[in-house]
């Protein structure tokens, strides 16, 4: 028998964070599939983010799975890649432009780090609305998500948090989409709360909802063996 070709995923992370939010999956994942997580660029455009992350792609086709902000770039993404994308995983994201009142607060978080000579955005505040109740005293993984936050720094998260402002969305042009997609919302997640996730089951009619119990905005860090296992069953992976 011939050697199996191994089909690919890219991995999009969120708001101030690099390949270790997906590392446990990866971790799996790499037995049986190429994978990738491309370095998002310090620009304050989605576009010039979405732009450099198809330049990095080695791939022709390829699974995305994709978490928060990384959401936002997939939804830019598939407009010119789509027929490179095979599945769609949507993870503790959603599909609308942010409230006055979410616009708001991310410029709250910009000028605070830019007034602040520190830069130190994951606050013991801020930590208790990206993760579930179950791990507010989680020191490891808090100590995980801070060494992330640390290792993007100051410059692309002020960056990003300006390309988010920008971004804008034709729902319309979303409903037309006929791919596979799987849907992860937890169900304590404070920043896309579980009405996102149902939007985006409302949206995409080809879809697969699940609720993590117990789990807020990180479920591949904070549910990592689930968020596997949903993964690995939506990729149809026996092994």
């Amino acid at each position: 028998m011939g050697k199996q070709i191994k089909e690919n995923i890219v991995f999009l992370p969120g708001l101030l964070c690099d390949k270790n939010l997906f590392d446990f999956q990866i971790r799996l994942f790499k037995k049986n599939f190429n994978c990738f997580v491309p370095e998002y660029p310090n620009s304050t455009k989605l576009n010039g983010i979405v732009n450099s992350v198809i330049e990095e792609i080695p791939f022709k086709e390829y699974h995305l799975i994709c978490l928060s902000m990384g959401g936002y770039l997939a939804f830019e993404l598939i407009k010119t890649q789509l027929k490179k994308i095979k599945k769609i995983a949507l993870l503790n994201t959603k599909i609308r432009e942010d409230t006055d009142e979410e616009k708001q607060r991310r410029i709250k978080f910009i000028n605070a780090s830019l007034s602040n000579n520190r830069f130190y955005p994951i606050s013991k505040v801020v930590i208790s609305t990206l993760i579930g109740r179950n791990n507010q005293n989680n020191i490891k993984l808090i100590k995980q998500i801070r060494e992330m936050a640390a290792r993007v720094g100051k410059e692309k998260y002020i960056s990003h948090q300006k390309a988010i402002l920008d971004r804008k969305l034709d729902i319309d042009y979303f409903k037309k989409i006929k791919k596979k997609i799987l849907i992860i919302g937890g169900e304590e997640d404070m920043i896309t709360p579980i009405d996102d996730a149902l939007s985006l089951g409302k949206i995409f009619k080809d879809s697969k909802l699940i609720i993590i119990k117990k789990c807020g905005h990180l479920s591949s860090m904070e549910k990592p063996l689930i968020t596997y296992k949903y993964l690995k069953e939506f990729l149809h992976l026996k092994r």
